[in-house]
């Protein structure tokens, strides 16, 4: 049978099936060498293998229904293949959008690793992937702020805007005090004050989600934008949002993050009291709640606090390379002296 197979057999699926164009490699069965051969994989031959494996094992037709990928008690890996799909093409995008659909089914939102093969459609895929970060769990701060900006940007270009606003925040029965307001990009304390006062509004923002103009607002393109009155207003032109739970998710881990040195900020800029003795002890607390963040079991403020220590550092990491003066205004003050500084 070995002999048979090997050289005289013209009903090999693995001979009969071979492609130039895109084969796989497969061990030719047992008493052969262990040699590997070429040969193309069909859906067919697949369901045949399928049926021969279910019927030689006397396995229940559920078998291949089940999804296991575990570590045991042990701490050994236990791996199973958790999903087979069949794909119209190979293109990097089809393949892209089917793992995103497995994730979205699994409700896996964070992915570390991609492992793939060198072809190039391959590299289509990844950069697939990356484009829908959001949906896989990265987050992109600057894009979440961005929504925020917008839809407070809408609320208060226009009296009728805010009026219909506000009968949302009336519906949702909200108890809150002032309204919101819009920040200067380059400011990020503005940003925090913007964030948090949108925050407070999250349920009316949800709620004004009803209304036709603010939908049209977003869903329309830039070139249909030339006719309306406010189209020359310091709008985003791509018009992203409105906001999903996500981005507001976001933007309350960026608030809680920036309510630090946001009051550290507002510390030093006192004109009433003595600000030189505050640095140092506040230059210390900022480092200490960074560290706490980096800790955070919120992985969107750990990633932020990562990065500010980062920045941080370059300025702060070097004892040795801060103003003196502010060790000086330390050790004058009497209930600190030398020990605080040491």
């Amino acid at each position: 049978m070995s002999k048979h197979l090997r050289k005289l057999c013209k009903f090999d699926p693995l001979k009969c099936q071979v492609d130039k164009k895109q084969t796989t490699i497969n061990f030719v069965g047992k008493g052969t060498d262990g040699k590997l051969q070429c040969g193309r994989f069909t859906k067919e031959l697949g369901k045949q293998a399928l049926a021969k494996m279910i019927i030689i094992d006397e396995l229940p037709f559920s078998f291949v229904e089940k999804e296991v990928h575990y570590i045991d008690g042990e701490w050994n890996l236990q791996k199973r293949i958790l999903n087979f799909e069949v794909i119209s093409n190979h293109k990097g995008d089809t393949i892209g959008k089917m793992v995103e659909s497995c994730l979205t089914t699994w409700g896996i939102e964070k992915v570390f690793t991609i492992t793939v093969d060198n072809a190039s459609s391959k590299d289509t895929n990844i950069s697939f992937l990356k484009k829908e970060n959001t949906k896989l769990g990265t987050c992109d701060y600057d894009s979440t702020i961005q929504v925020i900006r917008n839809v407070v940007r809408y609320v208060r270009s226009s009296p009728s805007r805010l009026a219909k606003f506000k009968e949302c925040v009336k519906i949702e029965k909200l108890n809150v005090a002032g309204t919101v307001c819009l920040d200067v990009s380059t400011r990020w304390n503005s940003t925090y004050l913007m964030l948090e006062s949108a925050l407070k509004y999250r349920k009316a923002f949800n709620r004004l989600e009803e209304d036709g103009q603010y939908a049209r607002f977003f869903n329309v393109g830039p070139s249909s934008l030339l006719n309306e009155v406010d189209a020359k207003k310091k709008y985003d032109v791509t018009r992203v949002g409105p906001p999903s739970d996500i981005d507001w998710d976001i933007a309350q881990a960026f608030m809680i993050f920036l309510k630090v040195f946001y009051e550290v900020t507002n510390r030093f800029l006192g004109s009433l009291y003595v600000t030189s003795s505050a640095y140092f002890h506040d230059m210390c607390s900022l480092h200490s709640h960074i560290d706490e963040y980096i800790e955070s079991d919120d992985w969107r403020v750990s990633s932020m606090a990562m990065n500010m220590k980062a920045k941080c550092d370059k300025y702060w990491g070097n004892a040795e390379k801060m103003n003196p003066l502010l060790y000086v205004a330390v050790v004058l003050d009497p209930r600190y002296k030398l020990r605080c500084v040491n």
